[in-house]
């Protein structure tokens, strides 16, 4: 780096994780990004604009596994290489199970140190003084400890355009608090009807609602225009829908139609419902159910995903929807079975848990006060709040 000011040691981070970085970044060698499955969703002009609108340094979009954020964002940076943007000033970070990540402390700001140093070659701030700004993606940002206070940092003390995506919607609104006037966020769902028509062939009508416009919806000749446009395309509708109901509306099972569903909800259980449910918040209750298998069937049930052949032994023929009704019960049943356990085992705990620090530290008057309150039949937090229950 270039620029006036004191001598600083030039920030640093481990070769390996270097690799995987120039490996994310190939526009840096001059190389072109990986191929892009088609079509463009919507989502990418969403992202562009709230970018290029600039109304909170970081946009965050958060959505399930599978609906495209990735790729929108990698096609967000082939436009801007395309519209001119120079390549040392684009970032991106896939953060999820990135190996040289870790013992890395505060990687978010590591990275950016070393990336405005190294592949930059000058201050952020200088960047966007010329109006060359950097863009910086970060791709499943939420599985980053303190990523929220690593991108506040970073954007109250550089000028930069962040663009970070996430898969767990509560991480991600968990962090939002303390990013408040600093982001904004969009919603990636999975595909609308006008994004299904195109892939089976159907023409799609324009959007009748601007996108940033609801000064519309006050008069009563929007909602009459709105019916007849509605009429007019009762049948790209109709058709669309029908593709929805057959396969849902993930990407991938659009664009693979040719692939039996059994074998894209099996995918879709791999690497939506598992990944994101069982993995993270799985461990201390499978450990309570004793069995892994009835974790399965709570995140199955709950998905509408679960199989319809035989897991063990020899592979068996598929059962007859009667057959799968009675399976769907029986699992349904083991369902909340498991849940009802878990549940007890956990107020069981909390009595233990409450039982010793009373005895640890009560004094003669909270003995008498609690024996007061359950003389007028409150309950225990009834008791502590002093307040009478809502029964009563």
């Amino acid at each position: 780096m270039n620029d006036r000011g004191p001598a600083f040691p030039a920030p640093e981070l481990p070769r390996p994780l270097v690799a995987d970085l120039r490996r994310q970044n190939p526009w840096w060698r001059g190389d072109p990004a990986p191929v892009q499955p088609g079509p463009r969703r919507h989502l990418v002009g969403q992202m562009r604009r709230r970018l290029d609108l600039a109304l909170a340094p970081i946009v965050a979009v958060r959505g399930p596994r599978q609906v495209g954020k990735t790729t929108a964002q990698l096609q967000v940076i082939e436009d801007l290489l395309a519209e001119g943007a120079r390549p040392n000033t684009i970032l991106r970070v896939q953060f999820d199970d990135l190996e040289s990540l870790r013992g890395l402390v505060d990687p978010i700001l590591r990275i950016a140190d070393w990336f405005e140093h190294h592949v930059a070659g000058t201050q952020f701030n200088r960047l966007a003084r010329a109006g060359r700004w950097a863009h910086l993606f970060f791709d499943e940002v939420q599985g980053v400890g303190g990523w929220h206070a690593q991108l506040k940092f970073l954007v109250d003390n550089a000028s930069v355009r962040v663009l970070a995506t996430g898969s767990s919607a509560l991480r991600i609104e968990q962090g939002r608090d303390s990013l408040a006037g600093r982001i904004s966020t969009l919603e990636a769902a999975v595909f609308s009807l006008t994004e299904i028509g195109p892939l089976h062939g159907l023409d799609p009508p324009r959007p009748f609602l601007p996108a940033n416009g609801l000064d519309a919806v006050a008069d009563k000749a929007f909602w009459t225009a709105l019916r007849e446009h509605g009429r007019r395309h009762a049948e790209f509708r109709t058709a669309a829908f029908e593709h929805f109901s057959r396969r849902g509306g993930y990407p991938i099972v659009h664009k693979h139609e040719h692939v039996d569903w059994a074998e894209m909800a099996a995918l879709l259980h791999e690497t939506v419902i598992r990944r994101v449910i069982v993995a993270p918040r799985c461990g201390a209750r499978r450990a309570a159910l004793k069995d892994s298998d009835d974790a399965d069937v709570i995140i199955g049930a709950a998905a509408g995903l679960a199989p319809t052949v035989q897991a063990a032994g020899p592979r068996t023929a598929r059962r007859s929807p009667a057959t799968e009704t009675e399976r769907g019960k029986s699992e349904l049943g083991q369902v909340h079975r498991a849940r009802a356990a878990v549940s007890s085992e956990a107020r069981q705990n909390r009595r233990r848990r409450t039982g010793l620090q009373a005895g640890r530290g009560a004094k003669p008057q909270d003995d008498a006060r609690r024996g007061a309150g359950r003389r007028l039949g409150l309950g225990r937090r009834d008791e502590e709040d002093g307040l009478p229950s809502p029964s009563q």
